[in-house]
């Protein structure tokens, strides 16, 4: 698991899970694609709810994710979640990257059918299938979906560009 992934153990109730399926719906025709050293990566779409017309900071969902953090963390913050909170799509395979962010707290909306993938020199080294609802991803290790064969889509939390460890350190026990 470690330094891959992290379950975050994030308790989300049914007005929860309708509104993230909500902003999938709402927000999907508005994504667009992400840029990561200097390319565009195609099968990757997201959209900040920042950038949205209509404020959902007031949910209870930024509070339960801010409640994760401790309290010195910027992210122990509603506000601060809700600014790098997005919705996220992926269509078929990703090529191996890693991301401008070093990690980001991940919520699948669809069943997934393939893993996400570490590698070390082109060899993989680790796998997770997203058993916990919510999971902090380190996307600073060369990362990517090699045998995904359905659209992903997540509620995802990122803006983080410390170390992995430090992000790690930024949660309660």
């Amino acid at each position: 698991m470690y330094p891959y992934y992290k379950p975050l153990g994030l308790v989300l109730d049914t007005t929860d899970w309708r509104f993230m399926n909500f902003l999938s719906h709402n927000y999907q025709s508005q994504a667009y694609h992400y840029v990561v050293q200097g390319h565009t990566i195609e099968q990757y779409s997201q959209y900040f709810l920042r950038d949205a017309t209509e404020d959902y900071r007031e949910h209870q969902l930024f509070k339960k994710i801010s409640n994760l953090f401790v309290p010195e963390s910027p992210y122990s913050d509603p506000n601060h979640v809700y600014q790098w909170s997005q919705v996220s799509f992926v269509e078929g395979k990703l090529p191996q990257h890693t991301d401008t962010r070093t990690a980001v707290i991940s919520i699948p909306l669809v069943t997934f059918h393939a893993p996400i993938v570490w590698y070390e020199n082109d060899i993989e080294v680790c796998n997770y299938d997203y058993a916990s609802e919510a999971t902090l991803i380190n996307t600073s290790i060369v990362h990517g979906l090699p045998d995904n064969k359905s659209q992903r889509v997540f509620f995802q939390v990122g803006g983080m560009r410390e170390s992995y460890d430090e992000c790690l350190a930024q949660f309660k026990s």
